[in-house]
C-alpha cells in the first residue's frame, strides 16, 4: 500500500512560517488527517533558524473543525508504548496542494510517560499576544480551545480513546522502517 507523502507547516500568527517537516496520510476525511511519521525525519524550524531530526515514531492528527493538533510519539512501533502525547492549541488545519498547515498558538499539551497532563508555552503565548497582535477575540478561543481539549481528553474522546493503535497497525504493515531501522 502506498501512502501519499504531504508536507506539514506550521504558521505563527499572520501565516508566518514556524516550522515544516514530511510526513505519510495514514487516513483523511471531511473531519480530519491522520499523519504517520517514520524515525529520521527533519523538521526545519523557521523560528530558530535549526533543523532537528526527530528519532521517534509519530501518529499525528490533523482537524479541520477543532483548534488544536495531537502528536502520540513512540520510541518502538512494534511494541508500541506511548512515550508523549504532545497537543499544540491551534487554528483547525487547512489541507491544499499536499500540505497540511495549521496556525499554532503557543499554548501546548503534553503528557509524558509517567506523567500527568501540562499546560506549557504560556509564557510564549503572552509574549506572542503582543508580537503578532493576537486580537481579544483570539485570546479568548485559544483560552477556550485549551479548555476543550482537556475535557476531551477527561472524557476519552477521539483521538484520546485509543484509536493511535489502529494507525499502529497500519503503520506495522505498510509503513515498514527503512533499512531495518525503527
Amino acid at each position: 500500500m502506498d501512502f501519499k507523502k504531504v508536507e506539514i507547516m506550521a504558521l505563527k500568527y499572520g501565516n508566518k512560517p514556524h516550522y515544516r517537516w514530511e510526513s505519510r496520510i495514514l487516513e483523511q476525511n471531511k473531519e480530519y488527517v491522520v499523519v504517520g511519521s517514520r524515525p529520521g525525519r527533519t523538521l526545519k524550524h523557521f523560528s530558530r533558524e535549526e533543523e532537528f531530526q526527530f528519532n521517534k515514531w509519530a501518529v499525528e492528527f490533523f482537524f479541520f473543525n477543532h483548534w488544536f493538533t495531537t502528536a502520540v510519539v513512540m520510541e518502538d512501533i512494534s511494541g508500541p508504548e506511548i512515550d508523549q502525547y504532545y497537543c499544540n492549541i491551534a487554528q483547525p488545519a487547512r489541507y491544499e496542494n499536499d500540505r497540511i498547515s495549521f496556525v499554532d498558538l503557543d499554548l501546548d499539551l503534553i503528557k509524558k510517560k509517567n506523567s500527568s497532563w501540562q499546560v506549557v508555552d504560556k509564557d510564549d503565548f503572552q509574549i506572542n499576544q503582543k508580537r503578532y497582535d493576537y486580537p481579544p477575540e483570539l485570546v479568548q478561543k485559544t483560552w477556550q480551545a485549551l479548555n476543550n481539549l482537556q475535557e476531551r481528553i477527561a472524557s476519552g474522546e477521539f483521538p484520546f480513546n485509543g484509536a493511535v493503535y489502529e494507525y499502529v497497525d497500519i503503520i506495522n504493515c505498510c509503513l515498514a522502517p527503512v533499512s531495518g531501522k525503527n
